[in-house]
């Protein structure tokens, strides 16, 4: 203690419900490096000032889960990593949580670079996904919304709008080098007048909503449409004749 009865230099405080505190004091406050290990486990090795973690320290939860990086009043906050696992993350954290730009792995293989928000994808960035699709454009939420590119392991490339981790807008879809689709899509299909490019050849057609295994002609369209309405027609006389 110091000369004025505060506790000052190395020592351990022990708080009733448990939890233990053995580091540096100054002044009767926790200032300086030490160690905090909770009732449930959990502790945390770093500097402290004024009774909270502030600067350098990391976490370790009582499941494994290890932060390491700064803090401020508490909070970890700036630059850091996170390891849970078999995942890790290292990027910049706000309030405790992912925010910013970072680095997302799992067995070590990338799988997200680039904006977070609130722990989730948030902003632009580049998604390596398990099948070999990568994937760079807007993201809200983990989800991927707005413009972005697509791009599988067999060179199917698409380049356009997103909602909701489905083509959803105008896009291009490319199928060969020289072969591809310009239209609109709709919950990941395309739908209405699509441009078809094949080399120099191109020629356009109609997708019907929510089916992709056949692009009509304008002429078979028009065929087909005129034919549904002689459908309803004669199902309407036979209504009425009853």
């Amino acid at each position: 203690r110091s000369s004025d009865g505060l506790k000052t230099g190395f020592g351990i405080l022990k708080w009733s419900n448990g939890i233990i505190f053995k580091g540096y004091f100054k002044k009767g406050q926790i200032n300086g490096w030490g160690i905090i290990i909770y009732l449930n486990q959990d502790s945390f090795r770093g500097e402290f000032y004024d009774d909270k973690a502030n600067g350098f320290g990391n976490y370790i939860y009582h499941n494994g889960k290890t932060q390491v990086g700064f803090w401020i009043n508490d909070i970890f906050s700036g630059i850091g990593y996170e390891y849970n696992g078999n995942e890790y993350y290292y990027g910049v954290f706000k309030n405790g949580e992912k925010n910013g730009i970072g680095t997302f792995k799992i067995d070590r293989q990338v799988v997200y670079e680039g904006e977070w928000k609130s722990n989730n994808y948030n902003g632009i960035g580049i998604n390596y996904e398990k099948d070999g699709n990568i994937y760079r454009g807007h993201w809200s939420n983990n989800c991927k919304n707005g413009f972005g590119e697509s791009i599988s392991p067999g060179g199917l490339k698409y380049i356009g709008y997103f909602k909701n981790d489905q083509k959803d807008g105008f896009g291009f879809y490319y199928i060969l080098k020289h072969t591809y689709f310009i239209g609109n899509w709709e919950n990941g299909k395309l739908n209405g007048v699509v441009k078809c490019l094949i080399g120099k050849d191109s020629n356009y057609g109609i997708y019907e909503k929510g089916k992709n295994d056949k692009m009509l002609t304008l002429k078979e369209y028009l065929n087909k449409n005129k034919n549904r309405k002689k459908d309803r027609s004669r199902s309407e006389e036979r209504r009425v004749g009853k």
